[in-house]
């Protein structure tokens, strides 16, 4: 039996209780574990409190610097997770395989339960995708979060970051910075990791956004390896007649997640999606003219600001 872990922080989101619900569909007799700090209603899934495993995660802390324009507490969970993924399996005496899937994937069949690692450590999507993260057990994971701690502890790893940094980011004035899947790039460099993106498998996506990237490493024509040509029959899945493994619905494409959501009820949920994707331009018009009309009231209002409140 494989156990599927997803690792969030916040309220649960729609897109992150749909991927849930895909694995229950495709993966049946799978034990699916999620780990927040916030209840998610879903009584078929095994839920855990973030706050019970976070003793790795805070000794990681202590060494984490900041090398990012991202908001400093989104970047350092994003490390952080792989520290709560090692204490939860390791106090929960989990064994057999471990899948960490993203809060916004979406699984098409249970082809990573087949997949066997050999030597490697773990799965990684096109040289440093964490997305879809196979782990054979808990010592894969001991072995990358060390490497991980490793990179912020060891002299020589802490230069390599910083210059790394320098000039990828500061010199260019590009977004971004040093990441988990910085990290997990050196990881796989180094020969740890089997990836799912060249596995000669079906289509394992590095993200929505880049589909089009994807068709051309894969040597597919991108006008007709797309969500266009995007079908389910009998249940499996295929872009362009390739069959399609996954789908990653990175940043502002989530919102496009319930269409293409194939589990328990998807026909009300990919009507739902559509509606929603397509009302969405207007919310965003309807919000922007309302900022407009607050703003002209409270002049008109105040024409010279606020009264104070003190007497």
């Amino acid at each position: 039996m494989i156990n599927v872990v997803f690792i969030h922080k916040g309220k649960i989101p729609y897109y992150l209780k749909l991927a849930i619900r895909q694995v229950q569909s495709v993966m049946p007799m799978a034990s699916i574990h999620l780990v927040s700090n916030k209840y998610s209603y879903n009584k078929t899934v095994n839920h855990h409190d973030l706050n019970l495993y976070q003793e790795s995660a805070t000794q990681f802390k202590n060494y984490y610097f900041h090398r990012s324009s991202n908001p400093f507490d989104f970047e350092l969970f994003c490390f952080q997770r792989w520290f709560v993924l090692r204490d939860f399996v390791g106090s929960n005496n989990i064994e057999g395989k471990i899948l960490y899937l993203d809060s916004d994937v979406l699984l098409y069949n249970n082809i990573l339960s087949k997949i066997e690692l050999e030597d490697k450590k773990m799965t990684v999507t096109k040289g440093y995708g964490p997305q879809y993260s196979l782990f054979e057990n808990i010592n894969g994971i001991k072995h990358f979060t060390d490497f991980m701690m490793h990179y912020y502890r060891d002299n020589k790893c802490v230069e390599y970051l910083e210059k790394w940094w320098e000039e990828r980011f500061v010199k260019t004035g590009k977004a971004g910075g040093v990441c988990d899947m910085t990290i997990l790039g050196l990881y796989n460099d180094d020969g740890y990791c089997l990836d799912l993106f060249y596995l000669n498998k079906g289509f394992f996506n590095t993200s929505v956004n880049g589909i089009s990237n994807d068709a051309k490493l894969l040597k597919q024509d991108p006008r007709y390896f797309n969500l266009n040509t995007f079908e389910n029959k009998n249940n499996i899945i295929t872009l362009n007649k390739i069959e399609l493994n996954t789908l990653h619905f990175q940043g502002g494409a989530k919102i496009l997640l319930p269409i293409y959501y194939t589990g328990k009820n998807s026909f009300y949920v990919n009507l739902l999606g559509r509606v929603n994707f397509l009302i969405q331009p207007f919310y965003k018009l309807y919000k922007y003219f309302k900022s407009i009309i607050k703003r002209i009231y409270f002049k008109l209002k105040y024409p010279k600001g606020l009264p104070s409140t003190r007497n």
